[in-house]
C-alpha cells in the first residue's frame, strides 16, 4: 500500500518537466530556424554582390547614382522584404590603386569595381513574439570586388573639339585646354603601345578634330605670282559633312548641294541625305579651302610615337560643330578591321549651329554610324561592335539634350579634371578589351 502511494505522488513529473522546458526547446527551435537562415542569407548577399560588381564593371558604372541603382535593383530582387543600411561603391582606377602596379606592363594594370553593402532583413520570429529570438530584423553584411584587365585590341576612335575655346583654361592653375588634351592623349597611346608590344595584338588610335569644319588634310597647290616672283601656295580643304537641299548660285557660281554650303543655314540643309551619305565618302564635297591648318584628322595607326608627335603640334581655332567630326569619325572607323571600335566624343562646349545638331540628331546620327558599323564582319569574319561615349571637358555635358540624345545619357560622361577624363578613357578602352577577375578583397562580415 506504501509503495502504491509512492508512485501516485511521482505522477506527473514528466509533464511538468515538459512543460517547463517548452520555453527553452522553442527557444532553440527559433533560433535554429533564424540562425540557419541568417548563415543562408549571407551566401546569398556574397552571391548578389559579386553580381553587383560585374554589373558595373559591364556597364561602366563611374557615377556614384547609377552604381547605387544597380545595387538597389538586385537588392529588390534578391530581399525584397530588406532594407539597405550602408552601401559604399567605388571604382577605382589603378593610378590610385596601392594594390595596382602602375610599372607593371599594360595588360597587368586594371580598373578596380568594389561594393560594401550592409541589408537589414526582418526575423521570421520578432522579439515582439519570442523574448530569446534575433530580434525584428538581422544586418548582414557583405563585400566583393571585381577587377577589369586588357585582352581584346580595339580601335579608339577621338573626336575632339578644337575650337577656339579649348586654349582657355577650367581654372587659372591649370593648363590651357588643349594642352592637357594632348597629355591625355599620350596617356592613352602608350598604355596601347604597352598593350599591343605584350600581346601582338594591333591596337590602334585615331584622332578627329573639329571646330566648324573638320580638315582631312588633304587639298592642292597652285602658282601664285606678282610682279616680283612666283612661289607655290598649298589650299586645304575643309569640310562640313552635310549635305544640302539644293545647290546654290551665287555671283556667278554654283555651288553643288554636296559641297555642305548650308551649314550656317539650318533651313537648307537635308538631314536625311547627310545621314544616309555617313559612309560614302564621295558624297561630301569641300565647303571651302584654307591656306593653314591648325589641326587635321589622323586616321588609325598603331605608330603611336608619330601619332603623339602630330596631335603635339595641334593648335585650336575656329566654333563647334561635333557633327562634323562624328561624320568623319565614322568614316576613318568604317576603314579599321578591330572588331572593338569606339568612338569617344570630348567637347567642352554648346555647339555653335544648334539647329543643324538637333536635326541631325533627332533624325538618327549616332544610331546609324553604330547600326551601320555592328552590321559589318572583320577579315576574320568577327563581328564588328561599336560604341559612342562622350565626356564634358570643363563643363556640365550631361546637362544638354544633344550629345544626351545622340550617345544615350548613360553614355554620357562630365569629368572636371584632366585625371577624370584620362581615367575615364582607359576605363572605356579597358572595356572593350576587358576580362573580369575576382579581387584579392575577400567578403567580410
Amino acid at each position: 500500500m506504501k509503495k502504491q502511494i509512492r508512485f501516485n505522488k511521482q505522477q506527473g513529473h514528466a509533464a511538468l518537466l515538459f512543460v517547463l522546458f517548452i520555453p527553452m526547446l522553442f527557444g532553440v527551435f527559433v533560433l535554429g530556424l533564424d540562425g540557419a537562415r541568417a548563415l543562408q542569407n549571407k551566401a546569398r548577399l556574397d552571391e548578389a554582390t559579386e553580381v553587383m560588381a560585374l554589373a558595373m564593371s559591364g556597364q561602366n558604372a563611374s557615377s556614384e547614382s547609377t552604381r547605387n541603382a544597380i545595387v538597389n535593383n538586385y537588392v529588390d530582387y534578391f530581399f525584397p522584404n530588406a532594407t539597405i543600411e550602408y552601401v559604399e561603391t567605388n571604382v577605382i582606377p589603378c593610378d590610385d590603386n596601392p594594390k595596382c602596379d602602375l610599372s607593371a606592363l599594360a595588360t597587368k594594370q586594371f580598373f578596380e569595381y568594389d561594393i560594401k553593402l550592409t541589408i537589414s532583413e526582418p526575423t521570421w520570429f520578432p522579439s515582439s513574439g519570442i523574448s530569446n529570438g534575433f530580434g525584428e530584423s538581422v544586418d548582414i553584411a557583405s563585400t566583393s570586388a571585381v577587377r577589369k584587365y586588357n585582352s581584346k585590341s580595339v580601335d579608339v576612335i577621338l573626336i575632339s573639339d578644337f575650337s577656339g575655346s579649348m586654349q582657355e583654361s577650367v581654372s587659372s592653375d591649370r593648363d590651357a585646354k588643349y594642352i592637357e588634351l594632348k597629355d591625355i592623349i599620350s596617356t592613352v597611346s602608350s598604355t596601347l603601345a604597352e598593350y599591343n608590344q605584350n600581346t601582338g595584338t594591333n591596337s590602334q588610335i585615331s584622332f578627329i578634330g573639329f571646330d566648324g569644319f573638320v580638315f582631312p588634310g588633304t587639298g592642292y597647290t597652285t602658282r601664285v605670282c606678282n610682279s616680283f616672283y612666283c612661289t607655290n601656295r598649298h589650299y586645304y580643304y575643309a569640310y562640313s559633312y552635310l549635305i544640302c537641299d539644293r545647290d546654290k548660285e551665287s555671283n556667278g557660281n554654283v555651288y553643288p548641294k554636296n559641297s555642305g554650303w548650308c551649314y550656317s543655314q539650318s533651313e537648307y540643309v537635308d538631314p536625311y541625305a547627310t545621314i544616309s551619305n555617313i559612309f560614302d565618302e564621295s558624297a561630301y564635297a569641300a565647303t571651302g579651302v584654307t591656306s593653314s591648318l591648325h589641326f587635321y584628322t589622323l586616321g588609325l595607326t598603331n605608330d603611336f610615337s608619330t601619332f603623339v608627335s602630330e596631335v603635339n603640334q595641334f593648335t585650336p581655332s575656329g566654333t563647334t560643330a561635333f557633327y562634323a567630326g562624328l561624320i568623319r569619325g565614322a568614316q576613318v572607323a568604317a576603314a579599321g578591321d578591330n572588331s572593338r571600335r569606339l568612338f569617344i566624343i570630348l567637347s567642352d562646349g554648346m555647339n555653335s549651329y544648334e539647329q543643324i545638331t538637333d536635326s541631325l540628331v533627332s533624325n538618327g546620327l549616332c544610331s546609324a554610324i553604330t547600326d551601320e558599323l555592328n552590321t559589318r564582319l572583320t577579315s576574320e569574319g568577327e563581328t564588328v561592335k561599336s560604341r559612342m561615349f562622350a565626356i564634358g571637358f570643363g563643363y556640365t555635358i550631361s546637362n544638354y539634350p544633344q550629345m544626351k540624345n545622340c550617345v544615350g545619357e548613360q553614355n554620357v560622361y562630365d569629368a572636371t579634371d584632366k585625371d577624370s577624363i584620362k581615367n575615364k578613357i582607359l576605363e572605356l578602352v579597358a572595356d572593350e578589351m576587358g576580362r573580369l577577375e575576382p579581387s584579392d578583397l575577400a567578403p567580410s562580415n
